[in-house]
């Protein structure tokens, strides 16, 4: 098997994982478009079980007992367990990035996006048990999400039209009001930013670490602390 991510949600079982079966187009590495996968099946002695779907994958994860499949069109499936050749869809579209699960598997999160706007969608159960909830909008851009540890947020990199990428949070309550900044909150694009008030995001949502009510990532010049109550770098 070849060397690609593809990220593990909840699991399926104690012996199942869901891995590259072969690589169909290796993205360059400079190229920002993702490469195109089959999938397979992983037991723990190693034997794999191929997924057979009519289109190839740029992204993947497992949530409950589904393999959540993105396509080259972007465009969101599940895969039942029971069926290799089965999909359940479309469930989203315009889907950019993998998929995320919140760390006790009852939420799956994705970004939607077109040349207008983006949005953060979460789904809390299988197909056919509930619709999708649009947690944000006005948004120019959103992605690497990341889940609390309690799923009640989710922490990403995004901005608002003529803003600058930074931190935000969104409450995955429907309830809890829209995405809130935590970071390069007064900064525009196209104006002066004096002298070190430009914080990086981070380079992915596995650099983000949870400390009670902070959160932390590494950057070449230090590690950034951002208060999760009320925003604004430490």
């Amino acid at each position: 098997l070849r060397e690609h991510s593809v990220r593990q949600g909840a699991p399926l079982s104690a012996d199942d994982r869901l891995v590259v079966n072969h690589v169909l187009w290796e993205a360059p590495p400079a190229s920002d478009g993702p490469s195109e996968l089959t999938l397979a099946w992983q037991r723990t002695d190693g034997t794999t079980t191929p997924l057979e779907l009519p289109f190839p994958v740029i992204a993947a994860t497992v949530w409950q007992d589904r393999a959540v499949v993105v396509d080259p069109e972007r465009t969101l499936w599940m895969v039942p367990r029971s069926s290799l050749t089965e999909v359940e869809g479309p469930l989203g579209r315009d889907v950019v990035g993998n998929p995320v699960v919140s760390d006790d598997g009852s939420i799956l999160s994705y970004v939607e996006r077109n040349d207008l706007w983006s949005r953060i969608v979460i789904r809390r159960a299988i197909p056919g048990s509930a619709d999708p909830v649009i947690l944000t909008e006005g948004l120019q851009s959103a992605g690497a999400l990341r889940f609390t540890s309690d799923a009640a947020h989710i922490v990403f990199v995004g901005s608002t039209p003529g803003g600058v990428a930074g931190l935000r949070i969104v409450a995955t309550n429907p309830g809890g009001g829209d995405s809130r900044c935590l970071t390069n909150c007064e900064l525009r694009t196209g104006r002066y930013w004096p002298e070190g008030t430009f914080l990086p995001p981070p380079r992915s949502s596995s650099e983000l670490t949870f400390e009670t009510d902070l959160l932390s990532y590494p950057t070449d010049t230090g590690t950034i602390r951002v208060p999760l109550n009320t925003g604004g770098p430490s």
